[in-house]
């Protein structure tokens, strides 16, 4: 992980390059969250390479759980 000096309520996740890898990881911080850890989420998608439809649907399901909790959702080395 890059040196960025996240605040402690604020969870890095650095997405791996393969694409099954991805859902699961997406998946788990979503269950992790939905446990009760409050905070923003800072996604690095700097070795993602596609994103398919289970990955856009995990990432929805983040996004509104962090809308319901006034956190923020910050995507990170996006490549275009």
């Amino acid at each position: 992980m890059e040196n960025l000096n996240l605040p402690e309520n604020v969870k890095f996740v650095k997405l791996s390059s393969c694409d099954p890898r991805v859902a699961e990881e997406l998946k788990g911080l979503n269950e992790n969250l939905s446990q009760g850890n409050d905070c923003d989420v800072v996604i690095d998608f700097s070795n993602v390479e596609i994103i398919n439809s289970s990955n856009i649907s995990n990432l929805l399901i983040l996004r509104s759980f962090l809308e319901k909790h006034s956190r923020k959702l910050i995507f990170y080395n996006v490549r275009t």
